[in-house]
C-alpha cells in the first residue's frame, strides 16, 4: 500500500476509535522540498510512517528472489505429478549473477532432475549455472505443487537497526513536539 494511503487508512482508523473528526492538515514531506520532514499533521498528531525489514535488506532480497522465480511456478504447475519446494539461501541471488541464465537452469532442473529424485529432502550442490546450494523437499502423495522460498539466515541485528530507524524519526519528529503544538485529549 503506498505511504499516503497507508496514512489516510490509519487517520480512518483513529476516527472511529475516539479521534472523531481528525483529518488530515498538511503533508509537511510534500512542502518542505529542502530536508525530510514528517509525513503528515493531522490537529495535533505529527505522523511519522515507517517500516522496518526483519532482515538486513530484505526488500531488495527479494525483489531478485522474485526476478529468478516469478513465473515458475505458473509455468511449470501443471508439468509436475509431484509435490516440489525449492528453497534458496537468503543471499543465493546476487548482482553480477547471470540471473536469466540462473532462471533458466533452474527450470531445466525442474523438468530434467526433479522428476528422478526419491521422496524427501535433498540438498543440490554444483548444479551448472547456479551458484548456490539450496534445498528441496519432494513429496509424491501429496498435491502437485511447484513452490519456491529462502532460507531466513540467523540475524541479531533487528534491535539495532529499529533503535537506528527510531532514532532519524525522533529527529524528525523533534520540531513538533513543542507545548504549543501539543494538546491533550
Amino acid at each position: 500500500m503506498e505511504e499516503k494511503s497507508l496514512i489516510k487508512e490509519f487517520i480512518s482508523y483513529l476516527n472511529k476509535t475516539g479521534y472523531s473528526g481528525l483529518q488530515i492538515d498538511k503533508w509537511p514531506d510534500e512542502e518542505n522540498r529542502n530536508c525530510p520532514d514528517i509525513d503528515a499533521i493531522a490537529d495535533n498528531l505529527a505522523i511519522e510512517h515507517t517500516s522496518i525489514d526483519t532482515l538486513p535488506n530484505q526488500r531488495r532480497d527479494s525483489k531478485w528472489f522474485s526476478r529468478i522465480v516469478q513465473g515458475l511456478e505458473d509455468e511449470l504447475q501443471y508439468q509436475l505429478s509431484f509435490n516440489l519446494r525449492i528453497i534458496f539461501p537468503n543471499d543465493g541471488i546476487q548482482t553480477g549473477q547471470n540471473w536469466s541464465q540462473i532462471r533458466d537452469a533452474i527450470r531445466l532442473w525442474i523438468t530434467a532432475v526433479a522428476p528422478t529424485l526419491n521422496n524427501g529432502p535433498h540438498i543440490v550442490r554444483g548444479q551448472k549455472n547456479i551458484p548456490f546450494d539450496f534445498r528441496v523437499y519432494k513429496a509424491t502423495d501429496r498435491t502437485p505443487r511447484l513452490s519456491f522460498g529462502r532460507f531466513v539466515p540467523e540475524d541479531k541485528s533487528l534491535p539495532l537497526r529499529i533503535r537506528e530507524q527510531l532514532d532519524r524519526k525522533i529527529n524528525k519528529l523533534k520540531p513538533y513536539n513543542t507545548s504549543d503544538r501539543i494538546r491533550r485529549r
